[in-house]
């Protein structure tokens, strides 16, 4: 990775990356999806008529991927605050 890249610090912090002499950091990749609705429908229907839509039809995609947005997260931030949210999420999820 370029100097360039690494340059722009952590995205939760604002911080460099190694701000605490942290050697390690992350780079997360966010892909924005939109469905594809008349193609669900499509599907869906030969799903009822045939009962298996992937036999009869083409393998058609059902999502379209409309941007990608990569951004840097630093060692403190990925195993402290980002991980405490993705574990309250799923507390939340088994309720």
């Amino acid at each position: 990775m370029k100097r360039q890249e690494i340059s722009k610090g952590c995205a939760l912090c604002n911080k460099g990356v190694m701000h605490k002499n942290q050697i390690g950091f992350y780079r997360i990749t966010l892909d924005h999806f939109i469905v594809d609705l008349k193609a669900i429908q499509r599907v869906h229907g030969l799903e009822q008529y045939f009962g298996v839509a992937y036999v009869m039809g083409t393998d058609n995609n059902l999502a379209n991927k409309m941007s990608t947005v990569n951004f840097l997260i630093c060692d403190d931030c990925m195993f402290g605050e980002l991980i405490q949210l993705l574990v309250i999420k799923d507390k939340i999820l088994e309720e």
